[in-house]
């Protein structure tokens, strides 16, 4: 029997240890400027969640995209920058051209437009060698895959899970004569080591999720 619940939008990042020295964060889907139903940006939540784990003894990291259904790229990748890196974390290409995006200073950025920041001091980025478990599911999607494939190419990184979603694209909106806007798919993205996605983002290790073992002790993917 099912039946009908309320559904939380925007749900707020969450973090803990797993281990001693291994930190688990759920990096939500988010569909709107990075504001939090609480009023806390998206950006400096994760931001926060990655300073207290590292305060209390975090030294590897677990990064769950597996509810990751897309929304606005930015928040998310200006909270989890310390994760990925500073620099181009990857691309959206069309065309021989290419415009990437870059996380810098708890900033991202494309061509130098700044589209979503950090409001405090950002955290440093950690250690190039330090080592990072991206988890996928078939609905990582969309920015949840733009996310994922942030982190390909950097050291120390695997990704675990299922093959995502497939939705690989950057939309564009083209107004219509109406009134009405229709939005289309306008570039591929790439991966800071220049590997266009055309389809989905594929894990390095294939492990399912039992959906009734999520988050619980038995679950197979963390």
């Amino acid at each position: 029997m099912l039946r009908r619940a309320p559904f939380g939008m925007n749900r707020v990042p969450q973090g803990r240890l797993v281990r001693p020295d291994v930190a688990w964060i759920d990096l939500p889907d988010h569909g709107g400027d990075g504001t939090l139903p609480d009023g806390q940006l998206y950006q400096d939540v994760v931001q926060d969640i990655i300073a207290k784990l590292y305060r209390a003894g975090a030294r590897k990291w677990i990064v769950d995209l597996r509810l990751n259904e897309g929304g606005n790229m930015y928040p998310m990748l200006a909270g989890i920058g310390p994760l990925t890196g500073e620099g181009p974390l990857g691309a959206f290409v069309r065309d021989g051209e290419t415009w990437p995006w870059v996380y810098q200073d708890g900033a991202v950025s494309v061509d130098g437009q700044v589209n979503s920041r950090v409001t405090g001091q950002s955290h440093p980025p950690l250690d190039a060698e330090t080592r990072v478990a991206v988890l996928l599911s078939p609905l990582t999607s969309s920015s949840g895959e733009i996310v994922a494939l942030s982190f390909q190419g950097r050291p120390a990184t695997r990704l675990f899970g299922e093959p995502t979603q497939g939705l690989t694209s950057a939309n564009g909106p083209y107004p219509l004569s109406d009134g009405a806007t229709i939005w289309l798919a306008t570039c591929y993205e790439a991966d800071r080591t220049g590997q266009v996605y055309t389809a989905e983002v594929r894990p390095d290790l294939l492990v399912r999720t039992e959906w009734g073992d999520y988050l619980t002790p038995q679950d197979e993917v963390i």
